[in-house]
């Protein structure tokens, strides 16, 4: 501090993007918070705080507050699991550019939507899903980082800013998830997450919650889809349990022991050159001032990115953290409407998972796309389809069977005598 900064009083926003973006910022973020502690007052902000459990010594010794606000707009998530996040998007696109899609916005009218903004932090796979569209430059908005690599990725496609004006597509990274302000009158919000790749999944109570928010309300837009929100997302069941979890925890607290001893053991000035050559992305520690030092935030944000990983490890692990936020309300699986058909179909590659999906939730809707769901789940038990391999035409080929012996049963039962087995045999030939 100095005459000029005293008295100052410092501000963080969006102070949760510490445990998230500490894996690839955080020499920024140590400077940060070693900074901040040099004012006499300084405010740590977020609409979506970090949660107590991942907080750092630092963060738990400063005193809380809450700001209650009222009239919380709740949202409603619709969710689809996808078989493969970029292949069901590029379907979905299609559709709604060729067919379009109708929803039931917050007045309760089914409108058809005329913008989409798609949350999905993967320029390659963005790029694939424009690239396989052939979309135009002028019905496709791209936002984010003007890097030389993501230049290259998107080739003809223009990398845009928030400000510039929406198109009936519009894609947005991590750069977009916080902070910015997007207008719009009949906009939809889908967040796509791939249980198989770290940097495009989404924590629920955190960066869920801010996206939730980026459409804004003014006197001159009121977005009628601001009731609903998409997720698109495939899970992954290789996650790492909580005991190998810890397990390896325990390996880098003994290693950061060791290097710090190590450390220790040098002359002065020595350490500078052996941390130079070291890969420090991994460890629990950090360098300050050309001497390796423990970083707490660092433990924490393992902590966190295993929490996340962890709730992509199947549906239910997903739809508890759904359950837990006071801002979202799950949606009703139980009724299907012609948005879910679409969806459903969109993104479900195989035959089976659509008809799976009926066979949970039996709705008009899919009988009128599939009539033949309905006989199959009069006539077949799911373990006849399965070993039918759900193979449609095979399927088909068993209830037309099931059919006949029915009529037969019928047929015999209905002369009201006695039967031997022998002509029973005979009746049922014939």
């Amino acid at each position: 501090m100095n005459e000029k900064t005293d008295g100052w009083k410092i501000l963080v926003d969006e102070y949760h993007i510490i445990l998230e973006d500490m894996d690839f910022r955080e020499k920024a973020i140590s400077d940060l918070l070693y900074s901040v502690q040099k004012f006499k007052h300084y405010t740590f902000l977020s609409a979506t705080p970090i949660d107590e459990d991942y907080e750092i010594p630092f963060f738990k010794n400063l005193p809380h507050y809450t700001v209650e606000w009222n009239g919380l707009q709740k949202i409603e998530v619709k969710r689809f699991k996808a078989t493969k996040v970029v292949a069901g998007l590029t379907k979905l696109i299609d559709v709604f550019r060729k067919d379009g899609l109708r929803l039931t916005d917050i007045n309760g009218e089914v409108r058809q939507v005329e913008q989409l903004f798609i949350f999905l932090n993967s320029v390659t796979s963005i790029q694939q899903i424009v690239s396989t569209l052939e979309l135009d430059n002028a019905e496709v908005k791209i936002c984010c980082a003007e890097r030389p690599r993501n230049k290259l990725l998107l080739d003809k496609y223009e990398i845009e800013t928030v400000s510039t004006p929406n198109k009936r597509i519009n894609f947005f990274t991590k750069k977009c998830f916080q902070g910015c302000n997007l207008f719009s009158n009949n906009g939809l919000v889908i967040v796509a997450s791939d249980g198989y790749r770290q940097n495009t999944l989404v924590d629920i109570a955190t960066t869920m919650e801010q996206i939730a928010g980026r459409i804004r309300i003014n006197e001159n837009f009121q977005n009628v889809f601001r009731n609903v929100l998409v997720h698109i997302f495939t899970t992954n069941k290789k996650i790492m349990s909580d005991e190998e979890f810890w397990g390896l925890m325990d390996e880098k607290e003994q290693e950061a022991k060791e290097l710090l001893s190590s450390q220790n053991d040098m002359k002065k000035g020595s350490p500078k050159v052996w941390i130079k050559h070291m890969n420090l992305e991994s460890t629990l520690l950090s360098e300050k001032d050309g001497r390796l030092v423990y970083n707490e935030q660092k433990r924490q944000s393992f902590i966190f990115k295993h929490n996340l990983r962890k709730a992509y490890k199947d549906g239910i692990h997903l739809r508890m953290q759904f359950e837990k936020s006071e801002k979202f309300v799950p949606e009703n699986q139980q009724l299907i409407d012609d948005f879910d058909i679409i969806m459903n179909k969109a993104l479900t590659v195989s035959y089976e998972q659509l008809l799976k999906d009926y066979l949970d939730h039996p709705s008009e809707q899919y009988e009128i796309e599939y009539p033949e769901f309905k006989d199959f789940r009069l006539y077949l038990k799911e373990t006849e389809m399965n070993s039918l391999r759900w193979n449609k035409d095979k399927m088909i080929r068993a209830v037309q069977d099931k059919k006949k012996l029915q009529q037969a049963f019928k047929a015999i039962y209905h002369k009201g005598e006695f039967i031997s087995d022998k002509d029973l045999k005979l009746e049922l030939a014939e």
